[in-house]
């Protein structure tokens, strides 16, 4: 552990806190093994040093987990996070100062209750010592925020309750009271679970609509789906004509050269930020050039002509023309994407290494959230038109090697595109609801 001697004597400076009377107890409660023979009345950090030198660093981290467990511990956090963010944090330090800072510049944080009602929702205020001399933590507010209006949303959350330094479990509560249906009617709550989640999820966490009481929506803060660790380093799509043919450039950065036939595929290299990749820089790249419609027409032209079936087109038609042309914060929807890639054909390797090597869509909600669709023809399934047991335990199995590598992954059969199936209702209804997953509104 980084910085052990700093993070123990800050432990040590918290706890001794405490009288010494209870000092004895409170260790044993925490396993610290400290010398019985010392005093704690003669010196409570010699007797606590005592203990805690002993302990290992993986040890240390457990008994600050313990120390959060017990009882909300702003102070003891505000001291070590700088050393341990990541190892005591879901949530993090940024984003929590970010959301801060939100909600600090609104106007109607406790909605339709009293602001000192609202707080006692998520901490014990009467139980907690002022900040301000007053009887206690609750006295303080409604001092200063019901009976005078002195004390900002930032000072309360910074200073009084120290909302950046709680712990998870409680800012997770803190959260989930904020989007309770009885505090704002529902645009104003919806308005702010989406600007909650454009920060949470960094830290992959989304509010999300799991229930509802007197017909309005309950959000509860949960983990987004698990995604894909690796890094991407480039996105080979749209090719035209023949396979390309990749050479590596440079071994050592992972930089490839599109040999033969690159004029004909593109290639995005540039880093892939936090929020994923969306149109409008999508269309920025390709273009080099500031985002118009104009030119967005002409690369969605461009990337229709890299596929072979109508079903595919009218997919993508669809998704340009009646959402992403509308708001082009949303993430590209990007064709032919090469997800595995063999430079020889199945004939020399005498069979394929990779069965599927590229995806029909991929789209990015975010730096690890990928999100895979394909248009299943029959071809995926039978030869001939004779239905082959073979060709669809093929494709299964690429499905399941996609999702346990962290995409999320969703078919369509062919047979959905025929107009009596109404697939563009089917396709603009799947979005909404593949949106939904990812706290984005259309």
């Amino acid at each position: 552990m980084k910085n052990s001697n700093i993070i123990r004597n800050k432990v040590v400076e918290y706890l001794k806190r405490n009288s010494a009377l209870d000092l004895p107890s409170i260790c044993e409660r925490l396993k610290i093994p400290c010398n019985n023979e010392l005093d704690p009345m003669h010196s409570k950090a010699i007797y606590l040093k005592s203990g805690i030198n002993k302990m290992l660093d993986s040890e240390i981290l457990e008994l600050i987990k313990k120390i959060i467990e017990d009882s909300d511990c702003p102070e003891l956090l505000e001291m070590i996070d700088r050393y341990l963010e990541v190892e005591l944090f879901d949530i993090t330090t940024v984003t929590r100062r970010k959301i801060i800072n939100w909600l600090s510049e609104q106007n109607d944080l406790e909605g339709e209750i009293r602001i000192d009602k609202f707080l006692n929702r998520i901490w014990d205020l009467k139980n907690m010592v002022s900040i301000y001399g007053e009887a206690n933590r609750e006295e303080d507010i409604l001092r200063h925020m019901v009976n005078n209006d002195d004390l900002s949303y930032k000072d309360l959350f910074e200073d009084v309750l120290k909302v950046i330094y709680v712990s998870d479990s409680t800012f997770i509560r803190f959260l989930e009271e904020l989007v309770y249906p009885d505090i704002h009617e529902e645009k104003r709550q919806k308005e702010y679970v989406d600007a909650l989640n454009s920060y949470l999820k960094n830290d992959g966490y989304n509010l999300i609509n799991t229930n509802h009481v007197s017909g309005k929506p309950i959000y509860n803060l949960q983990k987004s789906l698990r995604g894909v660790s690796n890094e991407i380093k480039n996105i080979i799509f749209a090719g035209i004509g023949g396979k390309p043919d990749i050479v590596i450039d440079d071994s050592l950065s992972n930089t490839i050269k599109l040999v033969d036939n690159g004029a004909n595929c593109l290639i995005y290299n540039q880093p892939i930020l936090a929020h994923g990749l969306c149109w409008r820089e999508l269309v920025e790249w390709w273009s080099s050039k500031n985002y118009s419609e104009e030119i967005g027409n002409t690369l969605f032209k461009r990337l229709i002509e890299s596929m072979d079936s109508n079903p595919e087109k009218n997919f993508m038609w669809v998704y340009y023309t009646f959402i992403i042309k509308k708001k082009p914060e949303l993430p590209a929807l990007i064709p032919q994407v090469y997800c595995h890639y063999d430079p020889k054909s199945a004939n020399m390797r005498n069979g394929a290494a990779y069965v599927h090597q590229r995806m029909d869509f991929l789209m990015l909600f975010s730096d690890r959230e990928r999100v895979v669709i394909e248009i299943d023809g029959k071809q995926h399934y039978s030869e001939e038109n004779i239905a082959s047991p073979k060709l669809y335990a093929d494709m299964v199995e690429d499905d399941r090697k996609l999702k346990l590598y962290g995409y999320n992954v969703f078919r369509f059969g062919g047979y959905e595109f025929l107009k009596e199936q109404r697939p563009k209702e089917k396709i603009l209804n799947f979005f909404e609801d593949l949106f939904k997953q990812y706290g984005i509104t259309i």
